[in-house]
């Protein structure tokens, strides 16, 4: 039994002994995605970005939390993006949306802007 605890006792101590900045597992780098190697934050937000629009243009308007939710992508990530597509005339907001059998306060719509001064600007 003490052979087992030692064994795993051996396993914690590397673990935690990388501390001159090698790997804590030589395998980390193999978990990683193909698609999530070499992508960095500002192409993942153009995804992001292009992805709610392209919503937005097959579906018509909608309410932030409905775009959370048609794309997996937090509210916090959605709502900061449309703030980015109102910002540059991308989106407009329509007023809010039909009130809910639940209630509660009703949710304010996006939609695109047909008249956006720069449309080249709103794909990007």
């Amino acid at each position: 039994m003490s052979e087992s605890r030692d064994a795993g006792h051996g396993v914690e101590q590397d673990r935690h002994a990388s501390l001159e900045g090698e790997p804590l597992l030589m395998e980390q780098e193999d978990h990683q995605p193909e698609a999530a190697r070499g992508l960095r934050p500002s192409d993942i937000r153009r995804a992001n970005r292009d992805l709610i629009i392209a919503l937005l243009a097959r579906d018509g308007p909608a309410s932030r939390v409905t775009l959370a939710l048609r794309t997996g992508l937090s509210r916090v990530t959605v709502g900061a993006i449309v703030a980015d597509l109102l910002r540059d005339g991308c989106v407009h907001e329509e007023g809010p949306a039909p009130s809910s059998p639940a209630g509660g306060r009703r949710a304010t719509l996006v939609s695109l802007n047909e008249h956006a001064p720069d449309v080249a600007n709103c794909a990007q």
